[in-house]
């Protein structure tokens, strides 16, 4: 059985997803700071916010977004010896980027958590209604309405087949003057 990354998160306990974003986070930290300077794993650190995001909603990925770019900035500059205002920059750079993709995912979430109780909302509606639709020949004499087949039914009898609905009978005040005549 495949299971998407969404359902995999969903799964998963909130103390399973924070450990996994953090040692991710820990592993790419170390392995950028071990590889060549022109070797870039700045996509690999949005693995975690994207994890962190999608379990916890949008505060708790802003924290991951800046945990990100202070372990990217760590691994990116401890023993360079580039210009502190290169490095600065770079973090504020780093760290506005991971903000956003965690307001995006963040909000991608949101919307499909609203796009799927819409959804559920309305395929219990449309299993709840069973309704009639299109034209109906009626006998414009006897008012019996006639089927696909060409049979033709009293009206009680044929919507009480065609659509969920039960008949209470009542006499309406026009019918109950004309019966007292």
């Amino acid at each position: 059985m495949i299971i998407t990354i969404e359902q995999w998160i969903e799964q998963r306990a909130p103390a399973t997803i924070v450990f996994a974003a953090v040692v991710l986070l820990a592993l790419i930290g170390y392995v950028d700071h071990i590889a060549p300077a022109e070797v870039a794993f700045l996509l690999f650190y949005l693995v975690p916010i994207f994890l962190i995001t999608w379990k916890f909603e949008k505060p708790w990925g802003y924290f991951a977004g800046v945990a990100s770019a202070i372990v990217w900035a760590i691994g990116e500059y401890s023993g360079s010896h580039a210009k502190a205002w290169v490095a600065g920059w770079n973090l504020v750079f780093e760290v506005g980027l991971f903000l956003l993709f965690a307001g995006l995912i963040g909000s991608l979430h949101e919307h499909l958590f609203i796009q799927r109780t819409l959804n559920r909302r309305l395929e219990e509606a449309m299993a709840e209604v069973k309704q009639l639709s299109g034209l109906l020949p009626i006998c414009a004499w006897c008012k019996k309405i006639r089927d696909d087949k060409g049979q033709w039914h009293q009206m009680e009898e044929y919507i009480l087949t065609h659509a969920d609905v039960d008949f209470t009978h009542s006499i309406c005040p026009d019918c109950r003057e004309k019966a007292r005549r």
